[in-house]
């Protein structure tokens, strides 16, 4: 008997646009052009020779995206989820994926690019980073045991 549903629309090529899709994006970061962006809304210049930082406009850098590759790609997410159990290939290249945008978010956020609460969650959520809180206790425990005999 043969198959019962329809074709997959995978194909290889898709691990290689989705690598290119992701370091696209990263590569934009490599470029000197981007500069640093403004830390507050009413940032000025110091001086009158310094130059005119806070009208200067960045290049947005999008944060590459599971979601935005399957929509330019027009390719439902969860086909794209399926895929992982059935090709070792696109597993792989998506777990690439994930550490490409998982460096980006935390260089972007740390040069000021990024919400630092909005990367905290996502990094959460996304990549299992979780809060670590030590908890301490100083004190004694004292543990007092009675011993009864019995007789058999």
């Amino acid at each position: 008997m043969g198959k019962v549903g329809r074709p997959s629309t995978y194909k290889p090529e898709y691990c290689n646009d989705l690598l290119t899709f992701f370091e696209k994006a990263r590569n934009l970061l490599k470029k000197e052009e981007i500069g640093r962006p403004r830390t507050k809304q009413t940032e000025r210049p110091s001086t009158k020779k310094d130059p005119i930082y806070y009208k200067k406009k960045y290049p947005i850098v999008l944060l590459p995206t599971l979601e935005r590759f399957s929509t330019l790609a027009k390719i439902p997410l969860i086909t794209m989820t399926g895929w992982k159990k059935q090709h070792p290939e696109w597993k792989e290249t998506v777990a690439q994926c994930m550490a490409i945008q998982k460096d980006m978010l935390i260089q972007m956020t740390l040069n000021g690019y990024y919400n630092a609460a909005t990367a905290k969650l996502i990094l959460q959520n996304c990549h299992g980073f979780t809060e670590k809180e030590e908890v301490t206790n100083k004190g004694t425990i004292t543990l007092k045991f009675d011993h009864q005999d019995t007789k058999a």
